[in-house]
């Protein structure tokens, strides 16, 4: 039975985007996303949040990224698909959540 980590950090605006993403199964992979809109567009509410995040948490520069976020759900499947995961281990109810709502039906037991 083949095991994976996965862990995300990102943004909630209200709806949650990568910034980051990184499986681990005894190999690493590691992906960084851009954000479905630009900082310049959020309500001020919002930018501070974002603000702080980037200084004190994660250190993600939201504009920054190099994968768009529809390659998210792909990148997810395809290796699963894959590497024939059967269990995926994930910190977090946040991240438990959008993983299974990201995947849905393809989404292996968490």
């Amino acid at each position: 039975m083949k095991l994976a980590a996965v862990d995300g950090q990102g943004f909630h605006l209200p709806e949650f985007i990568v910034k980051e993403l990184t499986i681990y199964d005894g190999i690493t992979i590691y992906e960084t996303f851009k954000p479905t809109k630009q900082l310049k567009e959020l309500d001020e509410r919002t930018k501070k949040q974002v603000r702080y995040l980037q200084r004190y948490c994660h250190m993600l520069r939201f504009n920054d990224g190099a994968k768009n976020q529809t390659s998210v759900k792909q990148i997810l499947i395809e290796y699963i698909k894959e590497h024939a995961v059967a269990v995926i281990y994930v910190k977090e109810r946040n991240k438990e959540n959008y993983l299974m709502e990201t995947l849905g039906k393809d989404c292996s037991k968490l």
